[in-house]
């Protein structure tokens, strides 16, 4: 509703905010591993919800980064009989990392944790199943750009137990999806913005 023009001179920088993590997958040592949470999306830097308005950029104008994705836990197992007593408790997934963004710097993600073997509670021996930890969390992304998807968990092998038991295998999880750059310059729908400047720009534009 805005009345008349309005210029935007961009001399400095202006950035977006940039976004939270994904969580790594972690069901709490029950059967059923979990998949890694998404990212967030990265912060717009400037967004025009009126026409009439001219963009000039001699500066810089950056979207913030998305946040990475959370790695998928790793694969569990439990007792097919007793479907209630978990055997193997596939490792934890990582955290993503943070999106790079107004006062806010750029993470990785962190590695996923290692499988728990268990029997009725006690830890017990036979650990001899491979690898079952969790997938690494993605990184997050830096201005303008995605953040970096999740590792699956691992499946890891049969252990001594495993093979001659009665057990129900499950698999590792999937690792949640990056977050989506931040729009660098967004505008409203219908809305028709004039640019000109030749400064820098990075991010998602529509």
């Amino acid at each position: 509703g805005m009345g008349g023009t309005l210029t935007i001179s961009v001399v400095g920088t202006v950035s977006g905010a940039g976004r939270t993590a994904g969580s790594g997958g972690d069901d709490g040592r029950n059967t059923n591993s979990v998949a890694g949470g998404n990212g967030g999306t990265g912060g717009t830097a400037i967004e025009i919800l009126s026409n009439n308005v001219t963009l000039v950029n001699t500066g810089t104008i950056r979207g913030g980064g998305g946040g990475g994705g959370g790695g998928g836990e790793g694969m569990s197992s439990y007792y097919t009989s007793n479907p209630g007593a978990l055997y193997a408790h596939g490792g934890a997934g990582g955290n993503g990392g943070r999106g790079e963004g107004y006062n806010q710097t750029r993470t990785n993600g962190s590695s996923g944790g290692g499988v728990v073997y268990q029997d009725y509670g006690t830890t017990i021996f036979g650990n001899n199943g491979g690898n079952r930890s969790g997938g690494t969390g993605g990184n997050g992304g830096t201005y303008g750009n995605n953040g970096t998807n999740g590792n699956t968990g691992n499946n890891g092998s049969l252990d001594d137990h495993e093979q001659f038991g009665n057990y129900t295998m499950g698999s590792g999880a999937s690792g949640g999806s990056g977050g989506l750059a931040g729009y660098s310059v967004k505008k409203g729908s219908g809305i028709t913005v004039t640019q000109s400047g030749g400064g820098t720009q990075v991010g998602r534009t529509n």
